[in-house]
């Protein structure tokens, strides 16, 4: 298998606040191959968009990544200055928020704001640049595209929004897409539309996608492989058909019990008991040990990755040899 586009290794970022020290991310572990779609999934909380934004640089006030790795094609980004990790956002690593309607500055047009990426990653004559959005804003579906170049954010509809915020993502040829729950705020009809222009952009544009998301149905329609993260820890991981129809992880498997899937109408869904621990006190041992219902002794102590699959790997001491529980 060629070398992973991205490599997220034992990734630890905390935020040192009032209160204390936050423990946002505390183990990620995350691969993702050129022209994949990986899924980030686990309750809010659990660290799936400040994995996005640590691997962009952007970690907000107050926040450091104190140990872990970032590689992106075979080099470093923990620790790199601002003036490398600004070239490479945008140009090869860009990302689509949730929200198209704050993504997007209300004092500049759609062609203004495509601009302004376009000449700070590939400068060109103003025509060209002009003709370049055209042709984006056609890429991702949108009607009269030269019309919505001059338009407002205001005056465009959810779906256009975040479509013209797709458009802005790839203007500068990224390799790599950051999709953070890009359809929370869209009505049903428009998310599927979202998620089948997603899925053609990978397959025409060999674009490599992180799908950030709660929703299993759209990792199940969407992704090749998904990590399963819980309290800033990766606690499975491997191919969407193994996770998803014969998940390992006592938490992904209470996931799946809490959410709505095909054959399931009229059966009561199983919430999970508590909640997600806070990072001002994270748990020492399993960081779901005290929500789980098949703990054991040896859960007082971080368990470690195991394989349990094909690329499937977990970390639960229930897949521990008998002599090691």
């Amino acid at each position: 298998m060629d070398q992973p586009l991205v490599t997220i290794r034992d990734l630890r970022l905390q935020f040192r606040t009032y209160a204390g020290v936050v423990q946002a991310l505390n183990g990620v572990d995350l691969q993702i191959y050129a022209g994949d779609v990986v899924g980030l999934v686990g309750e809010t909380g659990c660290g799936k968009s400040m994995t996005g934004l640590s691997l962009l640089g952007l970690v907000p006030k107050g926040g450091e990544i104190v140990s872990g790795s970032i590689t992106f094609k075979g080099e470093e980004l923990v620790g790199k200055p601002e003036s490398y990790l600004g070239a490479i956002r945008g140009a090869q690593i860009a990302m689509i928020f949730q929200n198209p309607a704050t993504s997007l500055n209300p004092l500049f047009t759609i062609g203004e704001q495509i601009g302004f990426i376009m000449r700070k990653h590939q400068p060109a004559r103003k025509a060209e640049m002009r003709n370049r959005a055209v042709d984006l804003l056609r890429m991702v579906e949108l009607p009269d595209p030269a019309r919505i170049l001059d338009t407002y954010p205001h005056e465009l509809s959810g779906g256009m929004k975040q479509r013209a915020c797709i458009a802005m993502a790839l203007s500068c040829g990224a390799e790599l897409l950051i999709a953070d729950e890009p359809t929370t705020d869209l009505d049903v009809t428009v998310q599927a539309q979202i998620l089948d222009l997603l899925r053609r952009l990978r397959e025409t544009q060999g674009v490599a996608i992180l799908m950030i998301t709660h929703d299993l149905a759209v990792v199940a329609e969407m992704c090749r492989r998904v990590a399963v993260l819980y309290a800033g820890r990766t606690l499975e991981s491997g191919p969407v058909d193994q996770v998803l129809l014969a998940p390992k992880h006592p938490y992904t498997q209470a996931l799946l019990k809490a959410s709505p899937r095909r054959g399931s109408r009229g059966t009561s869904l199983q919430p999970i008991p508590g909640a997600v621990p806070s990072g001002l006190n994270p748990v020492q041992g399993c960081a779901f040990g005290p929500r789980c219902t098949h703990t054991m002794q040896r859960c007082e102590q971080p368990p470690p990755r195991m394989t349990v699959g094909h690329n499937h790997t977990t970390s639960c001491f229930l897949y521990a040899e008998p002599g090691d529980r």
